[in-house]
């Protein structure tokens, strides 16, 4: 039975410019533990683990590691005291090998053979290297998260899903004794999430405690022992995973009934007669096969199945980024051959990508531009200026986006990348509502973003799908399906498996009809 405290966060407060975002917050975690904390963006989760890293200092509050209290000052020292973190943006050089990435600022040189000091010159650093013992090193630390890799792997070679494993695998390389882990799961496939999982469990029982953030109640209750839940700052509560259910932590989370965060006024009938989209016998050679569905104007089609059934290719088909073999899309009464994106959204076809932040976003632009980007050429004018843009439109479009769909930012220039992911999903909706699209894809529509950003997307595509928008979503959480969709189809293998109403149909009867 775990009793040794590993890490205790004692009445911890922070504000910054008078807004507070942690008042008097209290998180135990006991050595060997897996804990999730949870609560919506702007929780004050994120605050409340760079103050462990050393990114912040608490206004009031202790920090105890092995119940000594540390003050830590930066992100090395929280590294000296044993705690490493796995951010969910990933901080790699994709020019640099795995193992460079992974002992950069640690090397060890050929002189000494032991870790060189982060003071010393880089270009001296790389000079006396010893890459027999880094790539022996990084070795033994892959193994450990069972990535079977070579450590003189480029990182830019890497799938998602590797770079992530190779990001944990940097936190053990660091001796770390308490681990963050930051939406972990949020690039990984089923299969590499099993494996995340066991290292997780392998972990605990070496006896390091693991902080898990994640959205992803499922996983939460697979994987971890204990949750804390914030919401606006403070501690709502800590439970044991026994005793507690998903429904409970959402209440505690969003402070209503989890029911709440579904439509309402969904409707179980076609809301038209008038098909919007129709697929006939579309086969792409070894991803897709003999697909055939169609989907009605104002109506929420939802397309399920394990990851790599073929279900995200359907929907870049559809918008041109990947061409088919043979078959036919019919769009809008005519026959559609989407020869690539651009002609796609000339025609009202918008795209929600899965990646919102390499495919969706402009991350170093403001909220302003991501959103027009869609439809500048909507508001050229006839100025002598080649390129001239009737500004006073654009500011109106963009300021009753931001307001409709309730984007938190402090003015429309501030930069996307300073928002939550909730807030960076909603823009990425809201360039495509700002266009006027009349069909809407919609890959992973809610994938990193909390309980409350569910929330109101799902009441975004409610509305759009109301005003006689069509909407295509894929989804991987069947409850969103179930939730959201007034038709689900599932895929297996590139095959269309079966067409359902949801009705009475339970998440473990969709799971089966899946697998």
């Amino acid at each position: 039975m775990i009793t040794k405290n590993a890490l205790e966060l004692i009445n911890i407060s922070k504000s910054f410019n008078n807004n507070e975002v942690l008042n008097n917050v209290e998180f135990s975690l006991k050595e060997g533990e897996i804990h999730a904390l949870v609560g919506h963006n702007g929780a004050g989760k994120s605050t409340l683990m760079k103050i462990l890293l050393g990114v912040h200092s608490s206004d009031t509050g202790k920090v105890k590691i092995n119940n000594l209290e540390v003050n830590i000052s930066n992100p090395e020292h929280a590294q000296e005291c044993g705690v490493g973190a796995v951010h969910q943006e990933l901080n790699l050089f994709p020019e640099l090998t795995i193992a460079e990435n992974m002992f950069l600022g640690r090397e060890f040189t050929s002189k000494s053979k032991e870790k060189s000091s982060v003071s010393s010159s880089f270009k001296d650093i790389f000079k006396t290297v010893d890459k027999t013992k880094t790539n022996s090193e990084c070795k033994k630390n892959l193994d450990r998260v069972g990535l079977k890799v070579s450590p003189k792997e480029l990182v830019k070679n890497l799938s998602m899903g590797h770079r992530q494993l190779v990001e944990i695998a940097k936190g053990l390389s660091e001796k770390a004794k308490i681990l963050v882990l930051d939406e972990p799961t949020s690039s990984l496939s089923v299969q590499e999430t099993d494996t995340l999982f066991e290292i997780m469990n392998h972990l605990s029982t070496e006896g390091v405690s693991i902080i898990f953030i994640s959205h992803r109640m499922e996983e939460i209750f697979r994987i971890c022992d204990k949750i804390t839940v914030l919401r606006n700052g403070r501690l709502i509560d800590s439970v044991s995973v026994e005793n507690t259910n998903r429904n409970e932590v959402i209440e505690m989370m969003m402070g209503e009934p989890p029911e709440n965060m579904y439509l309402k006024d969904k409707k179980n009938t076609l809301a038209s007669d008038t098909t919007t989209l129709k697929v006939d016998n579309l086969n792409l050679k070894g991803v897709y096969k003999n697909i055939n569905f169609e989907v009605k104007k104002g109506e929420i089609l939802g397309i399920t199945g394990l990851v790599g059934a073929g279900r995200t290719e359907i929907l870049e088909t559809i918008f041109g980024l990947r061409k088919f073999d043979d078959g036919t899309i019919n769009y809008l009464n005519d026959n559609f051959n989407p020869k690539d994106p651009n002609k796609a959204v000339i025609n009202g076809i918008g795209f929600v990508t899965e990646d919102r932040k390499d495919q969706g976003l402009f991350l170093q632009m403001d909220v302003q531009k991501n959103i027009s980007i869609t439809f500048l050429n909507d508001l050229q004018t006839k100025l002598k200026v080649i390129g001239g843009i009737n500004k006073e439109k654009e500011k109106k479009i963009i300021n009753d986006n931001i307001k409709k769909l309730n984007i938190h930012t402090t003015n429309p220039n501030q930069l996307v990348t300073e928002l939550s992911g909730g807030n960076q999903q909603k823009i990425v909706i809201a360039k495509w509502l700002a266009k006027g699209v009349n069909l809407l894809l919609l890959d992973e529509p809610t994938r990193g973003v909390d309980v409350s950003a569910k929330a109101e997307i799902y009441k975004l595509i409610e509305d759009f799908s109301n005003e006689g928008g069509t909407v295509l979503m894929v989804s991987s959480e069947l409850d969103e399906v179930l939730g959201v969709a007034d038709r689900i189809i599932t895929i297996k293998k590139g095959q269309i498996t079966g067409e359902f109403i949801p009705g009475n149909l339970t998440e473990n009867k969709l799971m089966e009809l899946i697998i």
